[in-house]
């Protein structure tokens, strides 16, 4: 298991959820927001991804990962339950 990666992944997920926190705070008006914060949450989302499959991988395979498979990887949305549904606004 690639636990540091994971690791990683979960620490840059962090600084990027309490800089979006921060960001809703601040403005009492998201309206015309919408594109900033679906990029935000869609990043964060990329880190959790990428923390959950790094897991599969030993340290030395996950340090061989390409470009194209990590962009994969971070698009690619477990389904932790099987009882997720993709909900659209």
């Amino acid at each position: 298991m690639s636990n540091i990666k994971s690791i990683i992944e979960l620490s840059e997920m962090k600084v990027h959820i309490d800089e979006l926190i921060a960001q809703i705070g601040l403005e009492s008006d998201l309206s015309g927001r919408d594109r900033v914060l679906q990029y935000n949450f869609a990043h964060i989302q990329n880190h959790l991804n990428l923390a959950w499959h790094y897991l599969r991988y030993s340290e030395a395979d996950a340090k061989l990962i390409s470009a194209d498979e990590y962009e994969q990887l971070a698009g690619r949305i477990p389904n932790y339950t099987g009882e997720f549904t993709l909900e659209e606004p």
